[in-house]
């Protein structure tokens, strides 16, 4: 009876004990999340990763790691991945139209 009633008492006393550093833990976590958070949106984003011309493919998912094709092309020998240009950069490449002149768009 003595030994249950010890037990009982241990347990009490270390939920009581577990309850308080949660309430003393709690703000801490919330604070430092908040700060990594507000952080990371202030930095921004890597220029390298999406940056590079070449790319391997594969059902649909594309990894833009490749400064050259011959690197893309290199990386995906032997494998079921393909290499294509960065579509990324194509979109943002300037258009050119039917004689091969670049054209520009002006807003008025």
């Amino acid at each position: 009876m003595l030994q249950t009633r010890c037990y009982t008492v241990a347990a009490i006393l270390i939920k009581r004990t577990l309850t308080r550093v949660r309430a003393i833990a709690m703000p801490f976590v919330i604070t430092a999340a908040a700060n990594i958070g507000g952080i990371s949106s202030i930095i921004p984003p890597p220029a390298y990763g999406s940056e590079y011309a070449w790319c391997t493919q594969r059902e649909g998912a594309v990894q833009c790691d490749f400064a050259t094709r011959e690197q893309c092309l290199q990386t995906a020998s032997g494998t079921a991945f393909e290499c294509i240009e960065n579509p990324r950069l194509i979109a943002q490449a300037p258009s050119h139209d039917a004689h091969g002149k670049l054209s520009h768009r002006h807003a008025r």
